[in-house]
């Protein structure tokens, strides 16, 4: 199957509830909206660039406090250059919801930017998210990379709609479970090539694998990439450990 093009989104996609729509609430001054209102937009934001429905309404909660307040630091308006991040642990350790926090306040920050100061090097702007003129960011699990990646050499195969040059050039690329599934040689050239890219233009690439970073460092065909993720003027590395989660729900 071929590809299909990217669907730019418009809010005439996606009515809201009564309490707004999201493009009334984002345009009103920051600080004449509510915080249900503004849990309400990112939230709806967290849905439309991808991240799957049982993380959207998570939010920092303390169980990694240390590494909670050191993606927190990343994301204050003052640090709108945002780094790399890599988070590494068991499945099970809440590495997806705390990207989705991180993503949330990063978001709420970037509208309460646009309130105080118009800055250059903020990467996307509150449009982007809203006007279906762009987008600002993407989150893809690598499952679905994996397919997209196939899709581009075999027409037959089912793609994701998107390709290896929309993912190099997006502003934002948030990627789940890195190397999971196992990637073929091939695969891992591809992977290598996106990271290549996204390190030589400094754009940000949060990630999460249920590798160790001994593992990471010793992947055949991984090497390359690794060595990237630990250039601290790129990337932030975070490893978390405890039993999953998932078994006391």
């Amino acid at each position: 199957m071929a590809r299909e093009e990217i669907k730019t989104e418009t809010v005439a996609d996606h009515p809201e509830s009564s309490t707004g729509t999201l493009a009334s609430i984002i345009c009103k001054p920051w600080d004449q909206v509510d915080r249900p209102q503004k849990m309400m937009a990112a939230d709806e934001i967290a849905r439309r660039i991808g991240f799957p429905s049982e993380y959207i309404p998570r939010w920092f909660d303390g169980y990694h406090k240390d590494v909670e307040a050191r993606l927190t630091s990343m994301i204050v308006p003052s640090k709108f250059r945002l780094s790399s991040v890599l988070l590494a642990g068991p499945v099970g350790t809440g590495k997806t919801s705390m990207l989705c926090a991180m993503f949330k306040g990063w978001f709420l920050n970037l509208c309460n930017q646009r309130d105080v100061e118009k800055r250059a090097d903020t990467i996307g702007t509150v449009g982007n998210f809203i006007s279906g003129t762009a987008r600002a960011a993407i989150f893809m699990s690598f499952n679905d990379y994996i397919n997209m990646v196939m899709a581009e050499i075999d027409p037959e195969k089912d793609s994701p709609g998107v390709c290896t040059e929309d993912l190099r050039n997006i502003p934002l690329l948030i990627f789940d479970n890195l190397l999971d599934p196992v990637p073929s040689p091939f695969q891992l050239s591809r992977l290598d090539y996106l990271m290549s890219c996204r390190y030589e233009e400094r754009l940000p690439t949060w990630m999460t694998t249920n590798c160790e970073q001994a593992v990471l460092g010793n992947w055949p065909g991984f090497e390359r990439s690794y060595d990237r993720f630990k250039d601290k003027n790129w990337c932030r590395y975070f490893e978390l450990t405890g039993a999953s989660r998932r078994s006391k729900t």
